[in-house]
């Protein structure tokens, strides 16, 4: 189960950015071809008027990305068509009140990126965003009761001497 959670999430939040050309306002035959029956019903009866709509596969997952009320969004579909995950590009300013409450309060010094990733996934929502400061690079996770997590902690490097 792990595995599976795994995978599905690490594809939501990289698919997130790889949506379909904007001149299209259909799906592309060769990569609907890759879904099945059950899979692209549960999608168009989910996401009615999605546009743009693009498909991909990995392992036993199909994966859409779409177009949907001028909002970019991805969906993990399993081979049953049970939708598994979404996610969406969010800006900060779209965050529910208590995250971006705590994410100033937890982290005055940082610059906070003001865009995201939200993604619905085992039933929860949580958005994940970076800050910086002159020290660190963070990966940040919040739920939308303002909840944190720190994903992961980079240390920027410091240059020593003179450069030329």
């Amino acid at each position: 189960m792990k595995k599976l959670t795994t995978i599905v999430a690490l594809a939501l939040i990289i698919s997130v950015g790889a949506f379909a050309d904007p001149g299209k306002k259909t799906g592309d035959p060769k990569s609907e071809s890759k879904v099945t029956e059950k899979v692209k019903a549960a999608f168009e009866k989910k996401f009615n008027g999605a546009v743009e709509v693009s498909w991909s596969k990995a392992s036993d997952f199909y994966f859409a990305d779409f177009k949907l009320k001028e909002n970019n969004f991805s969906a993990a579909y399993n081979e049953t068509g049970d939708l598994l995950g979404m996610s969406r590009k969010i800006y900060f300013s779209q965050l529910p009140f208590a995250a971006q409450q705590a994410l100033q309060e937890k982290f005055p010094d940082y610059n906070i990126s003001i865009v995201g990733t939200e993604i619905f996934f085992e039933e929860q929502t949580n958005y994940y965003l970076a800050a910086e400061n002159n020290a660190k690079l963070l990966k940040i996770k919040c739920s939308p009761t303002g909840d944190i997590t720190i994903e992961k902690t980079t240390r920027k490097k410091k240059l020593v001497g003179s450069v030329y």
